[in-house]
């Protein structure tokens, strides 16, 4: 078995590929053939020369080839091309009008705003089904600010209409403990938010039900 870099077994070879044809032509010519056969040898020999010098010039090209191969000598795995790209959110936005995105795996969990013609910024961001099912896309956080950034400058309050989620459990697990209706909405997720862009200020616009059941809740957040 040969061993050592695949240029210097190249070059091996070839230099004894050489020497090979300058003892057969010595043992097949004559003496009368002499200065001939000198001249041939000779000829042999730049060839042989030649020969090598293109062998390791070969040879560093292999070595460098090889830098890039696996341990196992195998090439780049062409599969690695063609691995897809990670899902994106739908984006079916219409610039100046609507704000909605939509995770690729359900229509249920998306998110929507809208500005209503007294500047009121609704919004809609459902992030979690009933069924415990989690968006991987859509951050409830993120959202609420990219849909601030949409509608920068068109708005003067955000509205909150509550009649399913977290914000109407929480409401109702606040109002069920006494407090009132202005300070449970600032203490739900909505709230929080609101009052982390600046719109702190509370007014409650409608409330169906008792305190710690209520089926709709619809309040306003003001700078």
């Amino acid at each position: 078995m040969m061993t050592g870099a695949p240029g210097e077994q190249v070059l091996q070879q070839l230099r004894r590929i050489a020497a090979d044809m300058v003892i057969l032509l010595s043992r097949q010519t004559g003496p009368h053939l002499h200065g001939t056969l000198g001249e041939l040898a000779e000829e042999v020999r730049a060839a042989r020369s030649r020969i090598a010098d293109a062998a390791e010039r070969g040879g560093h090209e292999i070595e460098k080839a090889s830098e890039g191969l696996s341990p196992d000598g195998a090439g780049p795995n062409p599969l690695e091309d063609s691995v897809p790209a990670p899902p994106l959110l739908i984006d079916r936005s219409i610039p100046g009008q609507r704000y909605y995105k939509q995770d690729p795996t359900s229509p249920r969990l998306y998110s929507e705003g809208t500005v209503g013609p007294g500047g009121e910024l609704y919004m809609t961001i459902r992030t979690q089904l009933e069924n415990g099912q989690r968006s991987e896309l859509l951050k409830g956080a993120e959202q609420f600010r990219a849909i601030m950034k949409f509608f920068e400058g068109e708005f003067t309050s955000i509205l909150g209409n509550w009649q399913w989620g977290s914000n109407l459990a929480r409401f109702n697990e606040l109002t069920a403990r006494g407090l009132s209706s202005e300070v449970a909405a600032a203490q739900t997720w909505t709230g929080k938010q609101a009052a982390s862009a600046g719109y702190r200020a509370v007014r409650l616009l409608n409330a169906q039900g008792d305190p710690g059941a209520y089926t709709t809740v619809e309040v306003e957040f003001t700078r």
